[in-house]
């Protein structure tokens, strides 16, 4: 206790989190029985001397096999918990090298993430079936039937609220630009003109917008800050921090959010020859469904699409995994 008095009092000069931990452990956790650290996290800050009852995973689908190891033994139980139909651990932490030995390489090597080893064992299976989120059945009805086999259960709204479901909005004249800049601008423009309209009426709903790719979303934030110039009463909206943040976010970064409405950019469309064509990104690829599983579940009360094509134009034929073509394909309808 006299070490960590100390510590409080310094001004400069205290010890590193990962020393105080190491040299005092308990008295950390008795005054702080609860931390929530990310994976990594646990492995550079917390000595071999650290341990928990129970150790929690949530968002386990996003978690790598060996960054977990880390904190399993570190607990006497573990906990995970996660969506397998969500999307895997992205490329970037790919890149993060973690080294671990080669017994246990060959027991992880093939799964994805934590998740999916766990679920490949014995350890005990629960199904979280009820579905908070959506507020209309028309949010989470689709992803219900073909991915949770009709397992969860929604509750049924006591009205029927014109505002709230799903919203398409077709972009007649919107194209993408294969070639260069890879946005398409004219639907990104109706999108924040959309946005603006709908904030005018300050009605307190929180708002997100998700992109197919990175530089769509760039260009959509680009232009919000232009447009905000010609309404400084948003100013302040815009700067909300927490739960009640505005964001634009790409299809890969926004598992784990949900906002009131959500704004759904499509991108793809016809080119300068007026020609319907992909690719179509990373959801041509194997998994690419469970990418627009996560993307069109964001939203609490609403959903609108903005598209420069109808389901019939989007060509399928030529995906790299060929067995998810037909769930692709319903996706788009």
């Amino acid at each position: 206790i006299a070490m960590l008095l100390q510590q409080i009092n310094r001004s400069r000069a205290h010890l590193s989190m990962r020393r105080l931990l190491k040299t005092i452990p308990d008295i950390i956790l008795s005054i702080k029985p609860c931390l929530m650290m990310s994976p990594r996290t646990v492995s550079t800050y917390l000595g071999d001397n650290v341990e928990f009852d129970v150790v929690i995973f949530d968002e386990a689908s996003q978690i790598l096999p060996e960054e977990a190891l880390g904190s399993i033994v570190r607990a006497k139980q573990m906990i995970i918990a996660g969506d397998q139909m969500q999307l895997p651990p992205t490329n970037f932490f790919r890149t993060q090298s973690v080294e671990v030995n080669d017994e246990i390489a060959e027991d992880i090597e093939g799964f994805d993430s934590i998740l999916d080893l766990a679920c490949a064992t014995t350890i005990p299976n629960i199904l979280l079936n009820w579905h908070y989120r959506s507020q209309s059945e028309n949010l989470i009805q689709f992803s219900n039937h073909h991915f949770y086999n009709n397992k969860l259960q929604i509750f049924p709204a006591s009205n029927k609220d014109g505002n709230k479901g799903v919203f398409f909005n077709l972009v007649n004249e919107g194209k993408y630009d294969y070639g260069k800049s890879k946005t398409n601008r004219v639907e990104a423009d109706l999108m924040v003109q959309r946005l603006f309209e709908k904030l005018e009426n300050m009605d307190g709903d929180t708002i997100g917008i998700v992109t197919f790719n990175i530089a769509q979303r760039d260009y959509i934030d680009n232009k919000i800050n232009m447009e905000l110039n010609n309404y400084p009463q948003l100013q302040e909206w815009f700067s909300r921090t927490g739960l009640n943040e505005f964001f634009v976010k790409n299809l890969e970064s926004v598992q784990g959010d949900e906002r009131d409405i959500i704004f759904f950019s499509m991108l793809y469309g016809k080119d300068n020859d007026g020609r319907p064509r992909g690719p179509y990104g990373a959801i041509q690829n194997t998994g690419g469904e469970k990418r627009l599983n996560v993307a069109v579940t964001r939203a609490k009360k609403r959903v609108e699409v903005f598209s420069s094509m109808t389901a019939n134009d989007w060509d399928v034929r030529n995906r790299r995994s060929e067995e998810h073509t037909s769930e692709l394909q319903s996706h788009l309808n």
